[in-house]
Order: structure tokens, then sequence, then C-alpha cells
């Protein structure tokens, strides 16, 4: 018997309304696409409001987007990039009003059973909705105005003040990491309304059995070195490149292999090129997410560089299903993951010798990594799945509704006393 029929037997099939506020790229569109298709996967009908000209179900690259939709969505790019913070913080506020019409007219509509909102800073519009019409909503969390960001808030007390509100409000709140949550509640937020679900993997994608042969660029019976994801000034990749330069004059037999693009990539190649390493450093450009699992097929070892503490990247459980090694700073999220020697290696974040020493060793020992590798895929299996995710949504779910029928039983007591 499958998780449909269970569900379906059990009568917890539910309505949900999945709201967000991205344009649906990237590892954001990785992450929603994976909820919502592992929701549904149980059987639960998924409503998804989006802003205009965002679908996180189609995946970047894969089919071809409407040309009006694109025209918008490359609009709020670049009001996103170009226009002063405080304009855009104005128009983040401001978007509660056609997100607050659009939600109303799908309660409207359908009978909702649960709001599940990806949270986004200065959010107010699902809140008002789910009080007003009685629907529980959970809020995901991977974002905070009490956390370090790469963009500086301007109007940070507005943003602190809702986000407190909004958060206390709500009837649970799912986040990352156990650091995230410990952040969270400092900042006030009520520890018991807080569970964390780490990120996670699709296994029918991501399966070491099931990969297709890609070129990457580098002469045969190379040790590859790889890194998945996003190329910005956050994630350090010039750093990480001035190391393999040093890795390499050691050992000439590895290849490092950058899969992936961003604003830093014009750098990187020039870096590549300054350091002499042209035919020893292959940057593929973007890949569809679907093709990512050849890739990382190919390396030996898999990197995480720049990292941020509260964070749980996605690439991490990619990484590990794909039965490889992970060399990753000693961040607590990542550290919530990644047992040293066990079933992954890691370094001291921002100890550039540390990091050197490491990979090294890792180098050196090719039966330590088959050993990680294959610890990695087996933690995977048992802990990281995106169906497993959801159902810790549902068991909240059941948690928060165990809630209202006590509260409306003790009601109908005082009332009958």
């Amino acid at each position: 018997m499958n998780y449909y029929q269970v569900f379906v037997l059990l009568g917890n099939i539910m309505n949900i309304l999945y709201h967000h506020r991205t344009q649906g790229k990237g590892v954001e569109g990785i992450h929603i696409r994976s909820i919502v298709k592992a929701l549904r996967a149980l059987g639960n009908n998924v409503t998804i409001i989006s802003p205009p000209g965002c679908d996180p179900m189609q995946e970047e690259g894969t089919t071809k987007t409407a040309s009006g939709s694109k025209s918008l969505k490359s609009a709020l790019s670049f009001v996103s990039r170009n226009f002063p913070e405080a304009f855009f913080e104005l128009i983040e506020l401001f978007y509660n009003i056609p997100a607050f019409f659009k939600l109303n007219k799908e309660i409207n509509k359908t009978k909702i059973d649960l709001i599940y909102e990806r949270y986004f800073l200065f959010s107010i519009a699902s809140i008002i909705i789910s009080r007003k019409k009685s629907i529980p909503i959970i809020y995901e969390v991977n974002d905070s105005s009490f956390l370090p960001r790469q963009r500086q808030l301007i109007f940070i007390k507005i943003a602190n003040f809702l986000e407190r509100k909004v958060l206390s409000m709500a009837d649970s709140l799912v986040t990352v990491t156990n650091h995230f949550k410990s952040q969270l509640v400092a900042a006030g937020i009520p520890r018991n309304k807080i569970s964390v679900s780490h990120n996670a993997v699709d296994l029918d994608i991501f399966d070491p059995h099931n990969v297709k042969d890609v070129d990457v660029s580098s002469p045969p019976n190379r040790l590859i070195i790889g890194y998945v994801g996003f190329f910005g000034k956050w994630d350090a990749l010039e750093k990480l490149i001035h190391h393999y330069a040093e890795v390499h004059s050691q050992f000439q037999e590895t290849h490092l292999l950058l899969v992936g693009s961003g604003p830093e990539e014009p750098n990187l190649r020039k870096t590549i090129t300054d350091l002499g390493l042209q035919s020893n450093v292959t940057i593929t450009g973007t890949v569809p997410h679907k093709d990512i699992p050849f890739y990382i097929d190919k390396m030996d070892i898999c990197i995480i560089f720049g990292h941020e503490r509260y964070t749980s990247p996605v690439k991490l459980f990619e990484y590990m299903a794909m039965s490889k090694p992970v060399l990753a700073p000693s961040c607590e999220g990542i550290k919530e993951v990644i047992e040293h020697g066990k079933n992954g290696m890691l370094f001291e974040k921002d100890n550039e010798d540390h990091f050197l020493f490491v990979l090294k060793q890792m180098i050196e020992n090719r039966d330590l990594l088959e050993s990680l590798g294959a610890t990695a895929r087996i933690d995977v299996l048992g802990k990281y799945t995106w169906s497993k995710n959801v159902l810790r949504i549902e068991n909240v779910f059941k948690l928060i509704k165990r809630k209202e029928e006590d509260h409306a039983v003790e009601i109908g007591k005082e009332q009958l006393g």
C-alpha cells in the first residue's frame, strides 16, 4: 500500500494553499517544487499563489516561458537589482495588498484546510487571512530580519516588528536548522511553535545507480574536486580557486569542476586565467537541475566553501545522495547533519590552513572517500528526503487540529457549566 492509499484511508487528504513571494528560481525554486510535489504525492490538493510571472513548478531552462510572464519576471529582477533598497522594501510591503486579494479569492472559491507559506520579509497578508477565515497557517521560515543578510535592510525596525508579530501569531513554524530555531527564539518567537526540518533531496533524481555520462572537459584518471551552486560573493569561490592552485601544485592529478553560474563567473574565469589553471579548472555554466546528478557523479570530493551558520544547503544533501564525500565548514547548520570522519569531513570556518589540511588528507586517502560517500547515502535515505519532510508537516497539521479540537471541547464545557 502506497502513501496515497494510506492517507485516503485515514481521511487526511488536505486542500493546501501554498503561498510564496520568490521568483521561483535556483534553490528557492527547487525547494518549492520539491515540497509541493511531495505534498501532492501524498494525495493532497495544493494550490500555489505566486507573484505575477513566476511559476516555481517550471524548472529553469526546461520549457518555454510565455513572453509576457518572462518580461514581467525580468522587470521584477531589474527592480530588485537596480533600485534603491528603500524603494524595494516599500514594494515588498505593498505587495501584501494584491497578495491579500489573491489569497482571499482562492479561499472563497475552495475550502482550504491549511495555508502553508514560505515566509518572506514584511509578510502580513496570509496571517490576516488565516485569522479572518479561521484557517490554520504554517510558516516555513528560511529567512529572517534578525539574521545576517547579504541585503542590508533599511526599514529594519519595521521588519523586526512585523516578523515577531506574524510568527508569534502563526499556528506553527518550520525552519531548517536547530541553530536557526535558537535565533528565532532569541528574537522572541515562542519555542514551542517551532519545529526543525532540514533541507532534503529527491531520490528519484539523485540516484547514483541511474546516471548518464557527461563531458567535464578534464583528462581521464583525474581526481575531480567539485562544487555545485550559485556563483556569488557569499560563496567565496575565488578563494576556493586560489586554494585549489596550491593543492594542484602538490597533486597534479586533480581537477576542479565548478557547476553553475552567477554574477561572479567573469571574475572567476579571470582568476583561473591569471593563475594559469585553464586546463585544470572547468566551469560548466548553468545546468538544468535534472542534469546536476550526472555532474556530481563525476566528482570524487564535493565542496561546500562559503556558508552561513543557520542555513541548510540543498547541495549538501544532493552530494550525499550521490554517495559522494563532502568537505564543508563546521558551521552549526552543517554540523547537525555531518559527523566529521563518518559521513563527511569538516574544516574550521575561515581557517584556510585547516581547509587545505583536510582536503589534502582526503585526496591522499581513497578508501576514506569511499567510506564517507557510502555512509552519506545511507543517512540521506533514512533522514533527508522531501517525502519525510512533508510527513513532518502533516504531523504538525494534525497537532494543530488536535489543539483546536481540545480548545473547542474546553469552551463547550465552560458554556455547559
